[in-house]
């Protein structure tokens, strides 16, 4: 792996034997003396075409660049940079089927090559030549179809998951969960929270598979967007817990489906407050939710109401509305909740607010 700071430090004791200012440096390089600034501090690494640049410059070979001043001047890494510097990734591949470059040389240029050029160079290297570690610490530069095929064709040893996790984020979900198939040991519930956003369509049937004896609520509402509503509810049950409350249950609302009206059935509605109700709104059923505004004992301000009506039933949004001080109704709020009620409540009501503003003028 390349070290970029030591990268820096070479380069700024070259360029002060050479009795360069950064700037003259950068005009040498064409390249801003902002970029050679970030160079020297290691912040960043001179890009291929730079880096033959200050190699010509400098009289020192790439590999001493990269690899610092006692580097042996073999030139291996320069020679499959060069080929890529010029644009010609199958003469860049064939230095290292040759023997001419190393593959551990690839892996440390991987992140000075353009994704494009790269896939090129990869697709042309002979497959025995990559292992399997090869092949994750490319995988951050590789395209996912590239990075598929990679993983099918080369030879894998026994495998594990940590090793899966580690290709997790750049894989095909199909190639991830056919690697996870091929796993002796029996995933752990953190496993399959590191790997769950990598295998939706697979996420259910390695829970199924995975040791669970433990769970907390984090774990579970780590899991619940990947996972079906039924799996859900089987983690639910596994964690040996009470009944959820009122705040894990709009944790979990959008993931639980039909089962969530069978959670809130068994709630202490206590403490409900009316912003619980808005949270649930969208996820319940109208009888549900107008049992649950029937056992708030709070009653809910004009926009509160405006916010619930879409999802309650006409008669009772218009009962609410009622029931509301006339002084918190205007204009807006009836327009907004206009649709969800009937044309006589909607009537009523822009009667109240007239006798309210004729008695106030």
């Amino acid at each position: 792996m390349l070290d970029a700071r030591m990268i820096g430090s070479y380069i700024s004791s070259l360029r002060k034997e050479a009795d360069f200012t950064q700037v003259e440096l950068a005009d040498q390089l064409n390249v801003s003396h902002q970029a050679v600034s970030k160079w020297e501090r290691g912040d960043s690494i001179p890009d291929i075409g730079s880096l033959m640049d200050l190699s010509k410059l400098f009289r020192k070979s790439v590999d001493q660049l990269l690899y610092g001043q006692n580097h042996p001047a073999n030139g291996k890494t320069g020679s499959l940079l060069s080929h890529l510097a010029d644009k010609r990734p199958d003469q860049a591949a064939e230095t290292i089927n040759q023997g001419e470059a190393e593959m551990e040389g690839l892996v440390d240029v991987a992140p000075l090559v353009k994704a494009s050029d790269f896939r090129k160079v990869s697709n042309a290297v002979n497959r025995d030549r990559f292992t399997f570690a090869h092949v994750t610490e490319l995988a951050p530069f590789l395209d996912e179809e590239t990075l598929d095929v990679l993983v099918q064709e080369i030879k894998r040893p026994e495998m594990k998951i940590e090793d899966v996790i580690s290709l997790a984020p750049f894989l095909n979900q199909n190639t991830l969960a056919a690697l996870m198939e091929e796993v002796n040991d029996t995933p752990n519930i953190n496993e399959i929270i590191s790997l769950a956003p990598f295998i939706r369509e697979y996420a259910d049937k390695f829970i199924d598979k995975a040791e669970i004896t433990m769970l907390d609520w984090e774990e579970i509402t780590a899991l619940a967007p990947f996972i079906r509503s039924k799996s859900l509810v089987n983690l639910i049950d596994k964690a040996e817990m009470e009944t959820p409350d009122i705040r894990q249950l709009i944790e979990l609302a959008p993931f639980l489906g039909e089962h969530l009206d069978q959670y809130l059935e068994k709630i202490n509605t206590d403490k409900l407050r009316w912003e619980d109700i808005q949270s649930l709104a969208p996820f319940v059923n109208r009888k549900i939710l107008s049992d649950l505004v029937g056992q708030t004992h709070e009653s809910p301000n004009a926009h509160q109401l405006a916010e619930i009506a879409p999802f309650l039933d006409r008669e009772q949004a218009g009962d609410f509305l009622k029931q509301m001080n006339v002084k918190d109704l205007n204009p807006d709020v009836l327009s907004s909740i206009a649709p969800f009620i009937s044309k006589e409540d909607l009537s009523q009501l822009m009667a109240k607010m007239l006798e309210k503003d004729e008695s106030s003028s």
